[in-house]
């Protein structure tokens, strides 16, 4: 799958399999580690008038504000999915950028003008 299949996923209401039944009481979240995905489901600790307080495994419990356009967590598995694409696509402008960046420096660095 190309980079700009990626966009594509994105505005789509991807259809995954997730282990076990949704639940009110968890958020979801996925990740990956090399080339694999992953996925975790955190236990909603308690509510504020602010946000939730999740459990992070093993880890501080976690604080998501829910009224930030960006969360850490998602309410089904199906916007969790999209968030992960959506960071994935983030990520590969920002280090295609850096790449630019530092091809062009070593070309100058190279002809030895312009330093």
């Amino acid at each position: 799958m190309s980079i700009l299949d990626f966009s594509n996923l994105v505005n789509s209401r991807p259809r995954i399999s997730w282990p076990g039944t949704i639940s009110t009481n968890h958020l979801y979240r996925f990740y990956n580690l090399g080339e694999s995905i992953y996925h975790s489901q955190h236990k909603i600790l308690r509510k504020t008038p602010k946000g939730m307080w999740l459990e992070n495994s093993g880890f501080k419990d976690k604080f998501v504000n829910t009224s930030w356009k960006k969360q850490f967590a998602y309410s089904t598995p199906e916007l969790a999915l999209k968030a992960f694409i959506y960071r994935k696509i983030k990520q590969i402008e920002i280090l295609e950028k850096q790449l630019e960046i530092a091809r062009a420096v070593l070309t100058r660095a190279e002809s030895n003008t312009n330093l």
